[in-house]
């Protein structure tokens, strides 16, 4: 009786282990499935890796990315963060810490700032300035 297929049931049900999974920082994990469809799917998902990430294991382990070619300006731009609990934060000369937003957290940001809660339509460079002054990066 419900409108959904057996496979997008198995792969929201797959999507939600794993993501409890990485919520208790879970390192390893394997996976059993019926469908290799699914798995593989979550296989591509999970493979994209967060910019934040990046700097979170430089400040944690002192693991500079293999992709990064210049690993002197990558220290640069990593000493100007800092880890809080689970999160990424900017520090600034004169301006307070900066939560750093993943691609879903600045989209929210950038459509509340744009049309709900902040105020009226504005413009690029105003939208980053709001958003900065909020607290985010």
């Amino acid at each position: 009786m419900f409108p959904i297929s057996n496979n997008q049931f198995e792969y929201e049900a797959l999507i939600a282990g794993m993501r409890l999974a990485k919520g208790c920082e879970i390192q390893n994990i394997m996976v059993y499935c019926d469908s290799l469809l699914v798995v593989q799917q979550v296989n591509d998902v999970f493979q994209e890796q967060d910019w934040r990430t990046l700097y979170m294991e430089f400040i944690k382990h002192g693991k500079i990315p293999k992709e990064e070619k210049n690993p002197r300006p990558f220290q640069r731009r990593a000493s100007f963060f800092t880890i809080i609990g689970d999160d990424l934060y900017r520090r600034g000369f004169s301006q307070p810490l900066l939560k750093c937003l993943g691609d879903e957290e600045a989209t929210l940001a950038m459509e509340e700032t744009h049309e709900g809660i902040c105020g009226t339509h504005i413009g690029g460079r105003s939208l980053a300035t709001k958003i900065l002054r909020a607290g985010y990066y």
